[in-house]
């Protein structure tokens, strides 16, 4: 089922947030979405998500804007529009009705969602908000997951916590992974054994210092956590999985880019 969305008017999004320096108390605990019953409990993005991408995912994705910033692609250099993203920015009161983006499954706005994330409630505030909420195709006994007729969406949560140094920034999330039995050696995945299990992963900032290439204001890197560190822990491995890259002004030319460092893993996102 995609996601029946009238497109609002087109508004410029923000620049990507600049390393921070603090965080309130407030925003410093990251509890999982839990149970979905509550009605204070945050709405799904969308009712359902792709169970799988449609192609595999290359070693570096590059975002590339158009004029309209409703839409945008995500590629790589040799195709520019391998997933077309949608931008919300929930103002206007049509569709969606918080910040969020959608990554859909297909070069075309109108592919089904592969993947959601953004706001978990809607926020008159100007500030910077610390909590996010990711939608994606739940896998069998999940827990966190909302469902609306014949479909489920998992809820997974992705909130900042500050680590003791004061000044560096994380956002931890789990997820469920699938070890590959197989793969060839383009990296083509050939098999799946179906043991799904939950894994928990880490977004790190980097210090400006630290940012090798300058044409990107801000650098994140993705790190996975080593058992037995939970989501509430910073404990990670010393070896990023990825790593993202922002420009601190909004550019129509690689504006922002995700690299996939860990090509030996044997584990692909759910």
């Amino acid at each position: 089922m995609e996601p029946k969305h009238s497109p609002p008017s087109s508004s410029l999004p923000d620049d990507p947030p600049p390393p921070y320096s603090s965080i309130s108390q407030s925003a410093t605990s990251a509890p999982g979405t839990g149970a979905t019953t509550s009605s204070s409990a945050p709405k799904p993005f969308v009712q359902e998500c792709a169970d799988s991408s449609y192609v595999p995912l290359p070693k570096t994705l590059i975002a590339h804007y158009q004029l309209s910033y409703r839409n945008f692609y995500l590629g790589d250099e040799s195709n520019k529009k391998i997933f077309a993203a949608s931008f919300y920015a929930g103002v206007t009161g049509v569709g969606i009705n918080r910040f969020c983006i959608l990554i859909h499954n297909g070069p075309s706005a109108k592919d089904k969602v592969l993947a959601a994330a953004g706001e978990p409630y809607k926020s008159n505030s100007t500030a910077l908000q610390f909590k996010s909420l990711i939608n994606l195709s739940p896998v069998l006994s999940q827990e966190n997951i909302v469902k609306t007729g014949d479909s489920t969406v998992a809820m997974e949560d992705m909130s900042a916590l500050l680590l003791e140094n004061g000044r560096t920034v994380t956002f931890p999330f789990s997820i469920f992974t699938e070890r590959i039995s197989t793969a060839d050696t383009k990296g083509k995945q050939e098999d799946t054994n179906g043991d799904f299990h939950q894994e928990h992963f880490e977004w790190r900032m980097t210090a400006k210092d630290e940012i090798l290439d300058k044409n990107y204001a801000h650098e994140y890197k993705l790190f996975r956590l080593q058992p037995p560190a939970a989501i509430c822990s910073s404990v990670a491995s010393d070896k990023a999985v990825a790593i993202t890259s922002f420009k601190r002004l909004m550019s129509l030319t690689k504006p922002f880019r995700m690299m996939f460092v860990d090509v030996e893993a044997q584990y692909c996102p759910k």
